[in-house]
């Protein structure tokens, strides 16, 4: 028991000691990309802004509703960028045509997301693995059609996309924060200065730290499904959907809540996009991000929560580098020509999940930094919703052996059953 203390008391001392340097960059790295820096590799000039930066932290929230969807639910499915366009385009159509607050405007639109998740879930109790993927591939490239229709283009504006009216006016003192920080060692004069932002760079930041905090909210609130009641339930059908359904599992109920809980993540997820960019296009919601959230859930790791965030910087920046580079060390420049960076973007899809078949998740569990899945505390069947106590260090768990009932057939009752014609006489 001491030393499983011990190693809890470490674990502690890990995660806060992560969670203080992430708060540090969280802090920092917004002020040190508000005036869209450049910075050299190799040659490579690769520009970097704000507004990647918070597309990061939204396509990491998409890739989360797949990580809910197809890492613990197991199914299938390529829906988040469909979701995430249904999302985006409700909240600006609510943004601008009524009068209600922004934030109630992505809530709105995430609900509507979610039951769409959950209309969705229901046909899909019917079929599963590729055919479930096929099906919903068609219905994330659907959406560019559907916002150009007739019926809907004066609200969506079609072909032409549709801008947000609604402008976040940062606090006074988001813009004086380069003040101070611009005094830090090293990092401050170069990379920061010390003079105030202006209104335009001001709202910028705010905007990052309204999506940030939105981003943790909705993480904190899947985690806490995920480790819970709700989540072992999940896991026990994904694992064994027949044995959970005798354990007393409602397995139909619980596919389409994990559908409805994915499309609600990216609805949200669509909602920041809009206040990050503030205007979307009917291209922008196709078949190619899809592909993009996808690799961002196999490069995060597929079952691993925090993987998601690795996963949606990979989607917003492998893009912007790849799109940039022209000279590669020992690769003659005319190699380079021509549309090299759809061919570097796919060769690196191809290669990342040859490299890390875990994710960037698994590579942390290998190295010690994250906990081994099936480690620490134990799951308990689904249907009791009770934990287990791990075992402490040390000891051999023997599995228990249950008394068996002494039915062994004597010899009399082997000799009637091999002779089935034998009739019995009566005396």
């Amino acid at each position: 028991m001491a030393a499983t203390n011990i190693l809890r008391s470490r674990r502690t001392r890990r995660r806060a000691g992560w969670t203080a340097v992430l708060a540090l960059l969280a802090l920092i790295l917004p002020y040190m990309l508000v005036n869209s820096p450049q910075f050299a590799v190799f040659g490579n000039t690769i520009p970097l802004s704000i507004d990647v930066l918070s597309y990061a932290v939204v396509a990491g929230l998409a890739v989360l509703s797949l990580v809910v969807l197809v890492g613990h639910g197991g199914q299938l499915s390529l829906t988040a960028g469909f979701f995430m366009g249904v999302g985006a385009y409700l909240t600006m159509i609510l943004s601008n045509e009524t009068a209600l607050p922004f934030a109630l405007c992505v809530v709105a639109a995430a609900l509507v997301c979610g039951l769409l998740g959950i209309a969705v879930g229901l046909p899909a109790l019917r079929i599963e693995g590729a055919y479930l993927a096929l099906v919903t591939i068609t219905l994330a490239s659907v959406l560019p059609s559907l916002v150009r229709l007739p019926v809907i283009s004066g609200h969506t504006g079609g072909s032409n996309g549709l801008s947000l009216k609604y402008t976040p006016s940062a606090p006074d003192f988001i813009g004086q924060v380069p003040t101070w920080l611009g005094h830090l060692p090293g990092i401050g004069p170069s990379y920061i200065g010390t003079y105030a932002l202006g209104p335009a760079q001001a709202a910028s930041v705010w905007i990052f730290y309204l999506v940030l905090a939105a981003t943790l909210a909705v993480f904190w609130l899947v985690a806490g499904v995920v480790r819970g009641r709700t989540g072992r339930a999940v896991h026990a059908v994904r694992d064994h959907g027949i044995g959970a359904a005798a354990s007393g599992v409602h397995v139909a109920r619980l596919k389409v809540m994990v559908f409805g809980l994915s499309g609600l993540v990216a609805g949200v997820a669509g909602g920041l996009y809009a206040l990050v960019f503030r205007i979307v296009a009917p291209e922008t919601f196709g078949l190619t991000l899809a592909i993009y959230l996808l690799f961002g859930m196999i490069l995060g790791g597929h079952r691993a929560l925090g993987g998601a965030v690795a996963g949606g910087f990979a989607v917003a920046y492998l893009p912007v580098i790849t799109g940039q580079i022209k000279h590669i060390p020992a690769v003659p420049d005319r190699w380079l020509v021509g549309p090299t960076a759809s061919f570097l973007l796919g060769l690196l899809l191809i290669l990342f999940p040859l490299v890390l078949p875990g994710g960037v998740a698994g590579l942390g569990r290998r190295l010690g930094f994250l906990r081994p899945l099936g480690t620490g505390r134990t799951d308990a069947p689904a249907a009791s919703g009770g934990r287990a106590t791990p075992p402490e260090p040390g000891t051999a768990q023997t599995p228990a052996r249950t008394a068996e009932p002494d039915t062994a057939p004597t010899t009399s009752a082997r000799a009637n059953a091999m002779s089935p014609n034998r009739r019995e006489t009566r005396s």
